[in-house]
C-alpha cells in the first residue's frame, strides 16, 4: 500500500528533489506509455512479456500465455479486434492517472477493416473507439491487469456495421463479450440480456 500522510495525501517532496512517491509514479506512467508504444510498434495488442511479472494476475479473462497453444489463442484475446482483420491499429493515450502502485491508461484505437474480421467480409472503413487498462506495477513490471475492452470492441463492430445477432453470439461464445463478476464468463441465463431484440 502506498505511504500516505494522516490526511491521506502522498508525502511532500524532499528538499532539493522529487520524493520516492513522485519518482515511482512517473516510472509507472512510463510503463503504461511503453505498453501503448509496443502495441503500435509491434502491431500486436497483448501484454508483452518484457513488461509483465512472471506471476502476472489478469482479471476479466484475458490471459498472457507462454505455451504455443496460449500464444496461438492470442489472436482471439487481442484487445479490440484481431489485427488480421483490423490492421494498422494505432493506440493513442487519452488520459493517464497514476500513483506509486496503480496506473489507469485510457486510450483511443483507430484501424481500418480491410480484411475479413470474425468471419465477416471487409468493409474498408476506418473506425475509432476508446478503452482502457488498469495496471498494478511493482519494480517496473505489471503484476496485475484489469482490461476494459468489451465496450471498445462493441463500438468498433457497430461502427463497421457488423454488430448483428450472429456476431453477438460469436463474441459471447468466445468470451469476448459479457462477463460474470465471479467467474469472468457469461452465465447462460444472462445470454438474452446481451442479445439485441
Amino acid at each position: 500500500m502506498a505511504k500516505r500522510t494522516r490526511d491521506g495525501e502522498p508525502p511532500a517532496p524532499r528538499r532539493g528533489g522529487r520524493s520516492r512517491y513522485e519518482k515511482t509514479r512517473e516510472a509507472n506512467k512510463a510503463v503504461a506509455r511503453h505498453l501503448l508504444e509496443l502495441w503500435n510498434e509491434r502491431q500486436e495488442s497483448y501484454l508483452p512479456r518484457e513488461l509483465t511479472s512472471p506471476g502476472l494476475i489478469t482479471h476479466f479473462g484475458n490471459r498472457v500465455g507462454t505455451t504455443k497453444e496460449e500464444k496461438a489463442a492470442r489472436a482471439k484475446l487481442q484487445i479490440v479486434a484481431p489485427r488480421s482483420g483490423l490492421r494498422n491499429q494505432q493506440f493513442e493515450e487519452q488520459i493517464l492517472i497514476a500513483d506509486d502502485e496503480y496506473v489507469f491508461i485510457g486510450w483511443q484505437v483507430t484501424g481500418t477493416q480491410d480484411r475479413p474480421l470474425y468471419d465477416q467480409p471487409a468493409t474498408f472503413k476506418t473506425v475509432s473507439a476508446t478503452g482502457g487498462d488498469i495496471l498494478r506495477i511493482q519494480d517496473g513490471q505489471i503484476v496485475s491487469h484489469w482490461d476494459f475492452y468489451s465496450k471498445a470492441r462493441i463500438h468498433l463492430l457497430a461502427r463497421l456495421g457488423l454488430l448483428n445477432r450472429k456476431m453477438q453470439r460469436y463474441l459471447i461464445a468466445n468470451h469476448l463479450l459479457g462477463r460474470n463478476r465471479a467467474t469472468g464468463r457469461l452465465r447462460p441465463e444472462d445470454l438474452q440480456a446481451w442479445l439485441m431484440v
